[in-house]
């Protein structure tokens, strides 16, 4: 069910107290708005600029060296490699070897919570192995 008078949200009494808000002295009316003349719009392009040329010609290839041999100059012919019809060589892959099964130690039962208690020396590290003489 709700309440038809009007609430203002909260839950707390309406103030006791009366505020009045400032009134200002009248000031001139503001004057008549001048006519609204709108500025002429930006003129808009309605056409786009043209695409550049694409290049549908290929550029002519570059001039052929002159096959004349230069005056005074000879190539070397070049060597025939004698050509061998040997099979290739075959590279087998390495075969996969199966790891090789460790069974679980049986002599010691591994700690599995915590390590077995040890002495506090006093020591930072490990207990030295010498003898320390001051």
């Amino acid at each position: 069910t709700y309440s038809t008078s009007r609430t203002t949200g909260y839950d707390y009494p309406t103030p006791s107290v009366v505020f009045t808000l400032p009134t200002r002295p009248p000031t001139q009316p503001p004057p008549p708005p001048s006519p609204t003349t709108r500025p002429p719009p930006p003129p808009s392009p309605t056409t786009r600029p043209p695409p550049p040329p694409s290049p549908t010609t290929r550029p002519p290839p570059p001039s052929p060296r002159p096959t004349s041999p230069t005056p005074g100059y000879t190539y070397p012919t070049p060597s025939r490699i004698p050509f061998t019809t040997r099979p290739p060589v075959y590279i087998t892959p390495p075969t996969t070897q199966r790891p090789i099964y460790i069974p679980p130690s049986t002599t010691r039962v591994p700690y599995t919570t915590r390590p077995p208690f040890v002495p506090d020396e006093g020591y930072y590290y490990d207990r030295p192995k010498v003898p320390f003489v001051f």
